[in-house]
């Protein structure tokens, strides 16, 4: 394993470990501060609609400027963003979560379109699939680690404590981007201007060619509309199933460990990817990823018993970890090195886009009817309806097992 590949394995380790503190922290942090359901879905969404704004023109920004500096400008802002979560609980005021989860929406932007543009290109087309996944399953260990640590410190000292450890992480991933910066950036730069036109590109030529990519690359469309239909479940997911457990009476350090539970089934299904795909192609593998977590969403409110609970985590964390490199692996396959940070960005719109319209969505429904379940069902229903969509679409097409 090379130097490079070494060291983006752990940036994108501390990447999800910080993703992973916030993942139970924020839903319950802000109801303590008085959040009511529907501003719960509003400040967690904020992130997700920062980066539908961000993802494209930062990804266009990637393929002309080097990839490696938009590494370090995901961890500066997410310092930003951890010291203004740290404020907010001391200050008790949760209207900063809103420019923390600003911050916060620029970094993810940054780094989900820097990671899989960067890990694409260390290896060949038949090596890309296998090392998506090891990368993912490697890297998702900070995300199953996470949860339970935040529960603890949450439990223990208290949610300011959390983002203070948020905070250091993304001083360290800041100082770990140093040898990326210095080593490589100079040579890809040079590279890819090259490829790329010099001129001053505004943010509007950037969505005009996204649209381009988007239209005219059958691939890049249905994995956007794929991670669309998948995150509207997601956002209510992150949103507000924290809460939900906490309705059954649970302690923070037990959401945070019931939260890993899903992430460690994702990431075991990361490493059946590859075999699956190879039976039936990447675009049943997306399909089948969207119907799990459709059906693990929507069965989420329907399964109370604390035996039994695990059960739709399960079904609908097999579906993420399995769905994520289908949907880099059709992108990446379907793209040219100087257009393949734009295509992500294209790609990634469609999550930021069914993450913030779900959470915010179905946010507002459970408030307004004082009923949690009703955003998971509601949710997880309209995955599954979309999905149907998309499968009848290709099988018409004969175009599904590629």
């Amino acid at each position: 394993m090379n130097k490079d590949l070494m060291l983006i394995i752990w940036i994108g380790t501390l990447y999800t470990t910080m993703l992973g503190l916030l993942s139970p922290t924020i839903p319950l942090a802000a109801t303590t501060l008085g959040a009511t359901t529907a501003i719960v879905g509003l400040i967690v969404s904020i992130r997700m609609i920062i980066q539908t704004g961000f993802r494209i023109p930062l990804g266009e920004g990637a393929d002309r400027f080097g990839w490696e500096l938009f590494y370090g400008v995901t961890f500066v802002l997410g310092l930003a963003s951890g010291v203004t979560f740290f404020i907010s609980m001391i200050t008790q005021q949760v209207l900063l979560f809103l420019p923390a989860q600003m911050f916060w929406g620029i970094t993810a932007a940054s780094f989900r379109v820097t990671e899989p543009a960067y890990i694409s290109e260390m290896g060949s087309d038949s090596e890309r699939p296998t090392l998506l996944g090891q990368y993912l399953t490697v890297t998702g260990l900070g995300q199953l680690v996470g949860p339970p640590i935040a529960g603890w410190f949450i439990d223990q000292i208290g949610y300011e404590s959390v983002f203070l450890a948020f905070t250091c992480l993304a001083m360290v991933g800041f100082f770990s981007t140093f040898p990326l910066l210095k080593e490589n950036r100079k040579a890809r730069v040079r590279e890819f201007n090259k490829v790329v036109i010099h001129e001053k590109k505004g943010i509007l030529e950037s969505y005009s060619k996204a649209i381009c990519l988007f239209r005219s690359k059958r691939n890049i469309k249905l994995a956007t509309i794929g991670s669309f239909l998948m995150s509207l479940s997601y956002g209510v997911v992150v949103s507000f199933h924290p809460l939900f457990l906490k309705g059954l009476g649970l302690a923070s350090l037990e959401i945070g460990s019931l939260l890993a539970v899903r992430d460690f089934c994702a990431i075991i299904s990361r490493l059946l990817t590859v075999r699956i795909a190879r039976l039936i192609g990447y675009r049943m593998n997306m399909i089948l990823g969207v119907t799990c977590v459709g059906i693990g969403i929507t069965a989420t409110p329907l399964i109370t018993n604390l035996l039994f609970v695990t059960i739709p985590l399960l079904v609908a964390g097999f579906g993420f970890g399995i769905m994520f490199p289908s949907l880099i692996t059709l992108v990446a396959t379907d793209t040219k090195r100087e257009e393949r940070g734009l295509a992500m960005g294209v790609f990634g719109t469609g999550i930021a886009t069914g993450f913030g319209i779900g959470s915010i969505t179905f946010g507002i429904i459970a408030d307004t009817l004082s009923n949690l379940n009703l955003a998971f069902i509601l949710s997880g229903l309209s995955t599954l309806f979309g999905v149907c969509l998309i499968f009848g679409y290709l099988f018409f097409k004969r175009d599904l097992k590629r």
